[in-house]
Order: C-alpha cells, then sequence, then structure tokens
C-alpha cells in the first residue's frame, strides 16, 4: 500500500501540493486526474520518493520513504515516467534487465523476469534490437516493460507498488488498451498502482477510484462514478461537461465544446 499523510511540496517559491492525505490500497487503481499543472506527476514523484517534500509522510508497505536509502526503496517500489529517456544504444533486453537491478538474484532469474516483462509488452520479438532504433511508442512499451521486470519483486511473486505517470504517449489506441491491460493486470495481482492519466474515459475504465486535483488540493477522490460527475471536472478543468455512463457500464467524459463538425 501507498500512503501519504498531509504531503506538501513546494517547487522554489511555489506550494504544489497542499496537505494532501491519500492512500493506494494493494490490489487497486488510483486514477489522477486534473488540469496541467494541478500537481498530478509532483505527486507521483513524491509518493515515488523522488521528490523532497515540506511536510508529511510517505509511506511504501508501512515503510517511510524519507528513512530509506535509494535502493531500498527500489525494491519497495517501481516507476514509469512520464518521459524516460536513455542516451545508450543497449538492446532492448539490457533496458528492460536495468528493472532487476535492485535485486540480489541469480542470472537465470534475471532473464526470466526479463523474458516475461517483454511479452506483456508484446515486444519480446525486438529483445536484440538496439533501444535508439525503436519508435517512440515503441520505447515507451520498452520502458514499461523495465518497469513491470522491476514490479515482480525479489521473487517474482511479490509485487511492489507501481506508479506510471501517463503511459500512453506516444501509443496509438490498440497499444493504448494493451498498456492498460497490462496495468489492470499488475494490480489485480495485488500491487497498488497509480497512474496519471490525460484521457478520462479511459480514467473512468480502468480505474477502482479517481483523484481529481485542481491546484494540488484534491476535488473528490472516489470510484469514477462520483469523482467523474460533471460538476466536479467542471470545477477541476473550467469547462463545461457531458458526462454519459450507458455504455456498457463504461463510459465518455467530454468537454461541451459548442461546436459540431460540418456534415456533408
Amino acid at each position: 500500500m501507498i500512503d501519504a499523510r498531509g504531503v506538501s511540496v513546494d517547487r522554489g517559491l511555489r506550494r504544489v501540493l497542499h496537505e494532501l492525505s491519500v492512500q493506494v490500497r494493494d490490489g487497486e487503481v488510483l486514477a489522477v486526474v486534473g488540469p496541467n499543472g494541478a500537481g498530478k506527476s509532483t505527486l507521483l514523484a513524491a509518493l515515488a520518493g523522488d521528490l523532497p517534500i515540506r511536510s508529511g509522510q510517505v509511506l511504501v508497505h508501512e515503510h517511510r520513504l524519507d528513512s530509506l536509502s535509494a535502493s531500498a526503496i527500489a525494491r519497495l517500489r517501481a516507476v514509469l515516467p512520464q518521459t524516460p529517456t536513455l542516451a545508450f544504444d543497449y538492446l532492448v533486453h539490457e533496458v528492460v534487465a536495468l528493472g532487476r537491478l535492485p535485486f540480489d538474484e541469480a542470472s537465470v532469474e534475471r532473464e526470466a523476469q526479463v523474458r516475461a516483462a517483454l511479452h506483456a509488452v508484446d515486444m519480446h520479438r525486438a529483445a536484440e534490437r538496439p533501444y535508439l532504433t525503436l519508435s517512440g511508442g515503441e520505447r515507451q512499451r520498452v520502458h514499461l516493460a523495465r518497469a513491470l521486470a522491476q514490479a515482480a519483486g525479489a521473487d517474482g511473486l511479490a509485487p511492489l507498488a507501481v506508479l506510471f505517470d501517463e503511459p500512453l504517449g506516444n501509443l496509438d489506441p490498440a497499444q493504448q488498451v494493451g498498456v492498460l491491460q497490462v496495468v489492470r493486470r499488475v494490480a489485480d495481482r495485488g500491487a497498488a498502482v497509480l497512474i496519471v492519466l490525460h484521457d478520462l474515459t479511459w480514467a473512468a475504465r480502468l480505474a477502482d477510484r479517481v483523484l481529481v486535483l485542481r491546484d494540488g488540493h484534491p476535488l473528490a477522490c472516489a470510484p469514477p462514478r462520483e469523482a467523474l460527475e460533471a460538476v466536479v471536472l467542471e470545477a477541476a478543468f473550467d469547462v463545461p461537461f457531458d458526462c454519459d455512463w450507458a455504455h456498457g457500464g463504461g463510459s465518455v467524459l467530454l468537454p461541451r465544446t459548442g461546436f459540431t463538425p460540418q456534415r456533408a
């Protein structure tokens, strides 16, 4: 479980998060949504232990992150950043193997976890390709595989907490579906999963609960039908919304634009 208690974060002279408390339970997907500048990526970085907090506490599996070394934190949680970068021309399987560095294990065990992660994101056929020859979408899936390899934990059976920061960038619709299916399976295996999303419809269909942020404050944190009501979204984004929950248990959440396309 990820447990944030009264967390405040400053960036320069600006307070970005204001005494925010939130939990991500084991086996749960918590989606974080909100406008640009709401504090979504800052929250993720604070919960990952990658950003100093001004006040409050962050615990992962009951361990306070501010009392742990970087290697110990890496054994508790895996992170897929918004724009992962890699300048070295590693092979794809070598990039994914970086996710196993926090764990002391035999090479055969490491290779098994790498293969499983590559299969999970449908990149196993590219295992021997140089990373820098890949497209943007392929690179994104390789970094997802790296996070999955780390998230398997020390024995491949005890999943870590996993934090995904806008993992759908550079992906076509079919690839987006595949990635979100992977995210759901990670939670179903028992991991606490936090995912930052811009697409509100995906958040509604994927998440068990949705946290809506604006200016570092929570406007709602509840199951999708409660958190993604039009009144909440309008307060978050300053535009009117049409919310349709009649699509086979799914949803379509769209800003009301005031225009329609011209028909021939």
